[in-house]
């Protein structure tokens, strides 16, 4: 019996352990192959590293007190009908001490029009209702769209919000582009809106198409690659300021992008965005490596240093060209140690075609001195930065925007792991709990099973010195009766013939009993006929006495468990070997009737009479016979001893 409760308890214990191990297993791995998956796509996104740069910010509206009263509206009109499929929404970035740095004053439900006529209410192309600045992040929001010929965006903030740290609501917007393949569109255009607070110098509406966006570039490229830096310029350098690039084929040239240095590591910085930028220069085209027949493409000069940033860019109509070179007529300028000191610093120079880099690795020559050890002057055509790969602006809009959505993806994976391995940590306690628990249960089961064990055994020895005491004592009793008459009878051989064959007989019974006494409770089966074992023992120990015995359904009393059948076989007995031994009687008279499912055994004598004491074996055979032991004393003498043993229906009838 231990050893199934322990085989049971083992499976139990190897199944809870199993479903603590499968518990959520799927979902979990699942979640962790979408974080793994979600990280590698990550690593291949741009980050969205911020501007530090003093600068020009975007557009603001003037402020409300109220979010939806009235709306506002912002438009761009390009310079001519074009095909666009994408528009770029770039948001103003503050800081908020309670959330960090955050998407400022976008509006919160917003729709996006294009048309192609002044005249024409335009297409709805995209309609964002409920962008809290959580949701938002710091990212673009980027809005494509099958490609159409428009002439005009048009963005219409039907529901605002509120600026960082004040309680009026606004409509600010850092950058809108507008692409067409690789192409903003937008760049340069006119901008207007339904209202502008032009409170400084960094808000103006021409500010949305101006191509100063609140990030640098920071691909997640590994290659990476330091700036051109010239030394700083003699006092007496006179001579024009020039860089050559070579396209080393004619292509027609629509644009310009120019990269600052990128600041350096520390905060504060030690010195501003616009260092080592080139404060006034001549774009020339030729075909002509002397450019002795030349072209102006771009005239720039800047008068403030907020109108630099780090990514600055400029279109035009197109012009083929194959060799392009840069006149600077004034340079960066700092008062070091009493002395106005120059020079020029560059981290790449793009020529566009279409949106396209034209002068990617193409050959680049300058007559400013700079320190070959630190720097070189093919950095300005080789597609780097100090961050890694220079990318196409819609591209890396694009990959800020997908950045976005996959990190927020990644906060609900990654929420979803932790609440996985929580559940999991909480099915374990659980499984704990009931495995402690099983394992208690199974302790006390093993001491209930060993004290009813340890009860059992001596409740069988119990039996077989009860067993040995009353089937040897009515046998011993019955020898030295029969030995008696056997005296008796010397003088009568045939009586002494009769005596002895008894004592004989008795002798073997008694051997057969000591036999089978210390087995007899474990026996089973229902070879034992409990009335003629009843008549027997009636007959062999009453000899010489009158005795009377009344059995009613029998075959009930048959039908009892064995060891009922034998505890009140020696339950009879025991009080038979007390008529004999104790009660001088001459007449007894036995009765056994069953009466609802109780069994009554009456045994009367006329005899001496107990005085009330209960003979301690007869006690005990009650006891272990399971039954109601009466002991009376009729008025005309003698005991009477009556035995009530209520028997279920089904033991009756087994």
């Amino acid at each position: 019996m231990c050893f199934r409760y322990k085989s049971v308890s083992v499976s139990i214990f190897i199944f809870l352990l199993g479903s603590i191990v499968l518990y959520g297993a799927n979902d979990l791995e699942a979640l962790e192959k979408r974080q793994d998956a979600l990280n590698e796509e990550l690593s291949a996104l741009a980050q969205p590293t911020l501007n530090m740069a003093v600068g020009q910010i975007g557009f603001r509206s003037l402020y409300h007190r109220k979010k939806t009263e009235p709306f506002e509206w912002i438009q761009v009109d390009l310079e001519k009908p074009v095909t666009v499929d994408e528009i770029v929404l770039v948001p103003v970035v503050s800081r908020m001490f309670s959330l960090g740095v955050v998407a400022d004053a976008f509006p919160v439900d917003f729709k996006v029009f294009v048309g192609n006529s002044p005249d024409v209410p335009g297409q709805l192309v995209a309609e964002v209702n409920g962008l809290s600045a959580e949701q938002m992040g710091i990212a673009p929001v980027v809005i494509d769209f099958e490609p159409r010929v428009v002439s005009w965006v048009r963005i219409e903030a039907t529901r605002l919000s509120q600026k960082v740290s004040v309680n009026d609501y606004y409509f600010q917007l850092a950058e809108m582009m507008v692409f067409g393949g690789g192409i903003n569109y937008a760049l340069g255009a006119t901008a207007t809106s339904s209202s502008t607070a032009e409170e400084s110098a960094a808000w103006s509406v021409s500010y949305l198409v101006d191509g100063v966006l609140p990030y640098i570039m920071d691909s997640a490229s590994e290659r990476q690659s330091a700036a051109f830096l010239s030394v700083w310029l003699r006092q007496d350098f006179k001579d024009d300021m020039i860089i050559d690039i070579d396209l080393e084929a004619p292509v027609r040239v629509t644009g310009l992008r120019m990269f600052s240095i990128d600041q350096n590591e520390t905060f504060p910085q030690s010195h501003s965005g616009d260092y080592g930028f080139p404060r006034k220069f001549r774009v020339l085209a030729s075909n002509r490596a002397d450019f002795t027949e030349s072209e102006v493409l771009f005239d720039v000069s800047f008068n403030q240093t907020s109108e630099i940033s780090p990514i600055m860019e400029w279109r035009r109509p197109g012009k083929s060209c194959r060799y392009l070179r840069i006149v600077i007529d004034e340079a960066y300028s700092e008062f070091l140690k009493n002395r106005t000191l120059r020079r020029i610093a560059l981290s790449e120079i793009e020529v566009l075609s279409d949106g396209r880099n034209v002068a990617l690795n193409k050959p680049v020559k300058t007559n400013l001195d700079y320190n070959k050890r630190y720097s070189a002057v093919s950095a300005l055509t080789d597609g780097m930065n100090s961050f890694g790969e220079i990318l196409t602006i819609r591209r890396w809009m694009n990959e800020l925007a997908l950045r976005h959505t996959l990190a927020q993806e990644l906060l609900i994976v990654e929420d979803g792991i932790t609440q996985a391995h929580l559940d999991q940590e909480v099915m374990l306690r659980r499984m704990l709990t009931v495995v402690v628990t099983l394992a208690a249960v199974m302790v006390l089961l093993f001491l209930i099973v060993l004290i009813r064990r340890q009860a059992h055994e001596a409740h069988i020895r119990e039996r077989i010195a009860a067993n040995l005491h009353d089937e040897l004592g009515a046998n011993l009793h019955a020898i030295g009766m029969l030995g008696d008459v056997a005296i008796e009878a010397l003088d009568s051989p045939d009586r002494l013939k009769i005596a002895v064959r008894k004592i004989r007989e008795l002798t073997d019974r008694t051997g057969q009993s000591v036999r089978q006494c210390t087995n007899m409770m474990q026996a089973k089966g229902a070879d034992m006929d409990f009335v003629q074992e009843v008549k027997s023992d009636s007959a062999r120990l009453l000899s010489g006495i009158e005795a009377e015995l009344e059995v009613e359904h029998a075959a009930t009393l048959n039908a009892l468990p064995r060891r009922k059948r034998i505890d009140l076989s020696l339950f009879h007995k025991e009080c038979l070997m007390n008529i004999i031994k104790h009660a001088d009687a001459t007449k007894v008279t036995e009765s056994i009737r069953v009466e609802d499912r109780t069994v009554i055994m009456t045994v009367q004598d006329n005899g001496m009479g107990l005085d009330g004491k209960v003979p301690l074996a007869l006690s005990r055979r009650a006891r272990l016979v399971g039954g109601k032991l009466e002991i009376l004393s009729p008025s005309d003498g003698g005991t009477k001893v009556v035995l009530k043993l209520t028997i279920p229906k089904i033991k009756i009838l087994r």
